[in-house]
């Protein structure tokens, strides 16, 4: 049992011999276990407490690296979305300005200088906000429904007035405050004018709403025409032969997509077709602001 005694203790031995007609008398011993180093009371509270300090510091080392790698992977993310960004952007700028200048060149070519002036005026204005607005991937709403005005007024001059329109939002509403992705309502805004309207015998009307829910974090925008509507905007494509996705629908896929993977908020995209006797479609994009990305 020797091995097996705790060290740095006292213990007590007893010896005695006897045989059969005999039995020695008791001899005491007291026993002591000398510890090594180690072995030692205080060696052995010295030995635990480095070992809790040694790991609370790999505990603390481990939080900053993992933080550390967070951080690192949220900075590749945000650089990821700003290149898909200006790539969606890139697509955007010469799609609008191939059309804003081929109006133009219309113009000219009638020999309507007048009006050629104005709307290049327009353009120029709505090119310098658009290019501001392009560098942000988050904008203010009021920046946003000018960009609107502006883009819509120049469609207006391109297109000899066909359509009336108006952008309200209700009261209640911060529009210096309230932020939505940028460019995101362009190319629905693009899609009512150039599938609904246009296509209409007829002038049009095209609104723009914005709708704030008290108590709610989420934005209602809702983009109404009275145009031919969806369905005889696909039967006309049809009859030409075109019945491929439309570029802007391509472009407000890649936009929702990104923003819905790397920002802290959610869009969702409803297309409602108004019922006879009315007619023309109401898309509404419900932009919902989410905390702590739940």
């Amino acid at each position: 049992n020797l091995p097996s005694l705790v060290p740095d203790n006292y213990y007590k031995i007893s010896l005695f011999a006897e045989d059969n007609v005999w039995k020695s008398d008791e001899l005491v011993i007291y026993w002591y276990v000398e510890p090594r180093w180690w072995q030692t009371h205080n060696a052995i509270k010295a030995i635990w407490f480095v070992s809790v300090l040694g790991a609370i510091l790999i505990l603390v080392i481990s939080i900053l690296i993992t933080r550390r790698l967070v951080v690192r992977g949220n900075r590749k993310k945000n650089l990821q979305m700003e290149l898909e960004l200006k790539s969606i952007y890139a697509q955007i700028n010469p799609h609008f300005i191939f059309n804003s200048l081929n109006a133009a060149l219309l113009m000219v070519s009638k020999n309507n200088m007048d009006e050629a002036y104005r709307h290049i005026s327009k353009f120029s204005r709505l090119l310098r906000s658009y290019i501001r607005s392009s560098r942000n991937r988050i904008i203010s709403l009021e920046e946003e429904s000018t960009n609107l005005r502006n883009y819509i007024e120049l469609q207006q001059v391109r297109f000899d007035g066909r359509f009336s329109y108006e952008i309200i939002a209700s009261p209640g509403i911060n529009l210096t405050e309230v932020n939505i992705p940028s460019l995101l309502l362009q190319p629905f805004v693009e899609n009512a004018i150039n599938h609904g309207l246009l296509p209409k015998k007829g002038n049009g009307n095209l609104k723009i709403s914005f709708h704030l829910p008290a108590g709610e974090n989420t934005l209602y925008c809702d983009i109404e025409d009275d145009g031919v509507g969806r369905e005889q905007s696909r039967l006309e494509n049809e009859s030409r032969g075109k019945l491929e996705e439309s570029y802007g629908d391509l472009l407000i896929k890649d936009l929702v997509r990104i923003f819905r993977v790397y920002e802290k908020m959610k869009i969702d995209i409803a297309y409602i077709d108004k019922v006879a006797p009315e007619s023309g479609t109401t898309v509404r994009i419900k932009i919902k602001y989410l905390e702590n990305g739940k």
